[in-house]
């Protein structure tokens, strides 16, 4: 039991020795900080530099500007320039589309020019749509001549059927190719944006 009391005795001695070794380490290493930074400042000002010229305490002589050519001077503003690289967005973006496909003939105005409601930008190259054009007004004429021989046949085959000097089936096929070149002839029509 003495070992161990004098164990005990021992680590309450270190206990106590311990506090006082924790303040000297501390106060140590400020203080070093503190000379440290004073140090540092020191450098910072020159103190520690060999070879630099101290500022005379005499005055300087003045000179005479006689036989020099002098200037008045005079307070003017500077414009303030400043260049700067980036790219400009437009707020509004309006995309422009055609109703066909064609090629470009002629462009009437420019990039970011101003333009006004129902003026022509451009002039597209209109060849292929006159041709389909002419297609068109050319099937419009077809199917009113297959109308118009359709109309003639049931004319003639109408009383040859009353007189029963046809068959039925004959002006059947009569009154259905009047049907047909009938519907024909509108729906060329209607394609072509005319009445008929």
């Amino acid at each position: 039991m003495p070992s161990e009391d004098a164990n005990d005795h021992t680590s309450t001695v270190e206990a106590v020795k311990t506090p006082g070794r924790k303040r000297l380490s501390t106060r140590l290493r400020v203080a070093l900080s503190v000379a440290a930074i004073v140090v540092l400042m020191l450098w910072i000002l020159g103190t520690f530099r060999r070879g630099v010229i101290q500022a005379s305490k005499e005055p300087v002589p003045a000179e005479s500007a006689a036989g020099l050519t002098t200037q008045k001077i005079a307070m003017q503003t500077v414009p303030s320039v400043t260049e700067a690289v980036g790219t400009v967005q437009a707020e509004q973006v309006a995309a422009v589309t055609s109703r066909v496909v064609a090629n470009i003939v002629e462009m009437h105005v420019s990039a970011g020019q101003r333009v006004s409601n129902g003026e022509t930008l451009v002039a597209l190259d209109d060849r292929d749509l006159r041709r389909r054009v002419e297609q068109a007004q050319d099937a419009v004429r077809g199917a009113e001549a297959t109308l118009a021989q359709a109309q003639s046949d049931y004319k003639r085959d109408k009383p040859l059927f009353d007189q029963q000097v046809i068959t039925p089936y004959d002006f059947e096929h009569t009154q259905t190719n009047l049907k047909t070149a009938e519907a024909n002839c509108t729906g060329s029509n209607k394609q072509n944006g005319k009445p008929k």
